[in-house]
């Protein structure tokens, strides 16, 4: 069988095969094979392998000879994830040479474990001298820099579009909470705002940065991961959005380690947030929800266990305060939207058949659109 088709493999245009290996983009395995099975599936399979790379400091190294062997891999990559731990007693800054070899690359991710704010801001300055047209930063913390240094960080990347921060976190700064009087220029480019909310200081932190960018931003995601729900994270600090001017998109995922049932406090912020939204030009809204799907039944029987946290099914999400949904949606300041896309599991009948006889405006507009997704389709939230 594997002789037959190798054989008719020289028959089919090349892009048809380009595109046959397309769907083969995460499946690394595979693509090894294919790029070992003949020479015309060879550059697609390499594309596609080498594209994005996750590699810790001690890989390093290894990805230099590798591109030292093999100098036409490092156009392929245009995104890359470094896993950085300070403890590892690698000189992170020397390791940031490697960057000076990849020409494509678009998109980094720094994963900080202990990582502080010096040696972060002395690696956050040489990236931005090496990769200045860099459209994509994530820094996944917590990542110890005060709000004027990010600001500052990300002010050195001319073509920066897309930008993520988890934990920002300025309690190894003292007293050193709030914007200097004249923070940088932070409106550079940048177009995309993730941001992750786990617990009360990352409000404040998202809303001072999000006001700073609130008439440049076209699309947000926020990832609401709480320790102890929504209510001990939100307590302290009031939650506001700022008027986004130019908002398209906005996307809210709320992480919670308990079920997805009406005693679910946590539940109620969704609509609450939703009622902030305000933006002329919004389209589309997201909204996904983890929960506590106790398909793991060990949850039950020990308070130690682990959480078996996966998406919501869509016949739970009906005990969601629609109503409230509904009147933030159909707000005259969301005039513009187009879809509510829920994320989800399951059958998505019974929660259709809920929003039509409870949410009469949701349903005539069909505005609500549920979408099936997997667990392993989870990404780091």
């Amino acid at each position: 069988m594997a002789h037959a088709s190798l054989s008719v493999m020289p028959e089919l245009p090349p892009e048809i095969i380009d595109r046959i290996t397309d769907y083969l983009h995460d499946d690394h395995e595979t693509l090894a094979a294919c790029a070992l099975a003949a020479r015309i599936m060879h550059p697609a399979s390499r594309y596609h392998r080498f594209n994005t790379l996750a590699l810790n400091l001690r890989r390093i190294p290894r990805l230099i000879q590798l591109l030292d062997s093999a100098p036409d891999l490092a156009p392929c990559i245009s995104s890359l994830w470094l896993d950085v731990k300070f403890s590892s007693g690698i000189d992170f800054i020397g390791a940031l040479e490697v960057l000076s070899r990849l020409p494509s690359l678009q998109s980094f991710t720094v994963s900080c474990h202990g990582v502080l704010g010096k040696a972060l801001k002395d690696a956050l300055r040489k990236i931005a001298t090496m990769k200045p047209h860099l459209t994509a930063l994530s820094l996944i913390g917590p990542v110890y820099l005060s709000s004027s240094e990010l600001l500052l960080a990300v002010s050195r990347f001319r073509s920066l579009e897309e930008l993520s921060v988890d934990r920002l976190r300025t309690d190894y700064f003292g007293s050193d909470l709030l914007f200097s009087p004249s923070p940088p220029d932070a409106n550079v480019g940048l177009r995309s705002l993730q941001f992750y909310i786990n617990e009360p200081q990352d409000v404040q932190r998202f809303e001072e940065l999000s006001a700073l960018w609130s008439k440049k931003l076209k699309n947000l995601e926020v990832v609401f991961t709480p320790s102890g729900g929504m209510d001990a994270t939100m307590a302290e600090v009031e939650f506001a959005l700022p008027e986004y001017v130019c908002l398209e998109g906005c996307t809210l995922r709320f992480v919670s380690e308990e079920m997805c049932v009406a005693q679910n406090q946590s539940l109620a912020w969704i609509p609450k947030i939703l009622s902030q939204l305000s933006s002329p030009h919004l389209r589309k809204v997201t909204l996904a929800l983890v929960v506590d799907t106790m398909e793991d039944l060990r949850s039950i029987m020990s308070e130690n266990a682990v959480r078996d946290l996966g998406p919501a099914y869509f016949d739970d999400m009906r005990v969601l305060d629609w109503a409230a949904i509904e009147r933030c949606l159909t707000d005259e300041t969301l005039a513009s939207l187009h879809k509510f896309l829920v994320e989800g599991r399951g059958d998505p009948a019974l929660l259709e058949a809920h929003i039509r006889d409870t949410c009469l405006e949701l349903y005539a507009r069909s505005l609500v659109s549920p979408v099936n997704v997997e667990k392993k389709a989870m990404t780091r939230w």
